[in-house]
């Protein structure tokens, strides 16, 4: 129950500038005596699924587009690259730490200057957190959920097309395109709760499926007022069922800045 409201919480936040809201999730894990480090570790290993999941899906979507784009198509392969190197290095560090700890002793040897920071510790940190990669049945726990949480959004934006009476185009190419456009727009938090780059993308994917501009354009607002509204009220609830403040999280990162 108290991961489900860090999730609220965490959504909430990533609202404002920065996405604080993976600052915020891992400074609510460290209360439960998880190093901070490792459970901002933890957070990149799901974020890094995520992008995995939404590169397949565009892959996919362009793959049945012949007239893709080629800065979309660009786009995604970069991504895909640097998503599944990442994935590798990550399943490698997770099932060999081993491996970490020489890449670091070589990297020391090289930059001895390196000795006086505290890098084995933040290593092992790191290590912890990436646990989750080293246990296969851990890792499908969370592959599952991951994709029990994309299938939520893949239902809300077939309820907007319905809801909007689009049915002139191809809706599940339609829901393809958006859903990874849109993560891929909000990123980068260049605005306030991504808006602007969130309607650009829902634009596009309007564009590319053929479908009517003023038509994209109202999908693309609703959708995102309605994804908004929802982080807001649930991430409010979950602020008050765990008694926690913005205040005490700066205090508790201060504290882990401190250790």
């Amino acid at each position: 129950t108290e991961a489900w409201h860090m999730v609220n919480i965490t959504f909430l936040f990533n609202q404002l500038p920065l996405r604080l809201g993976e600052v915020a999730r891992s400074l609510l894990t460290t209360r439960a005596g998880v190093p901070f480090i490792a459970a901002a570790t933890g957070v990149l290993v799901e974020r890094l699924i995520d992008t995995l999941l939404m590169v397949l899906l565009l892959a996919t979507a362009l793959s049945t587009l012949p007239n893709a784009p080629t800065e979309i198509a660009t786009t995604a392969r970069i991504f895909g690259v640097l998503a599944v190197v990442g994935f590798i290095m990550l399943l490698i560090f997770a099932r060999r730490p081993h491996s970490a700890h020489k890449l670091l002793d070589i990297a020391e040897r090289i930059l001895p200057l390196l000795r006086r920071l505290p890098l084995r510790r933040l290593l092992e940190q790191v290590l912890q957190g990436l646990e989750t990669l080293g246990d296969w049945r851990r890792l499908g726990h969370v592959m599952v959920w991951s994709l029990i949480s994309w299938g939520f959004s893949t239902l809300t934006f077939y309820a907007m097309h319905r809801a909007l009476n689009i049915d002139d185009i191809n809706i599940a190419l339609s829901i393809a395109f958006g859903m990874s456009l849109a993560s891929f727009s909000i990123a980068l938090p260049v605005s306030m709760a991504g808006i602007g780059p969130f309607q650009a993308a829902i634009r596009v994917t309007g564009e590319m499926v053929g479908m009517q501009a003023l038509s994209a354009a109202t999908l693309g607002v609703l959708l995102h007022g309605i994804t908004i509204l929802g982080y807001a009220i649930w991430g409010v609830i979950s602020l008050l069922v765990l008694g926690v403040s913005l205040g005490d999280m700066l205090a508790n990162r201060e504290q882990t800045q401190n250790e």
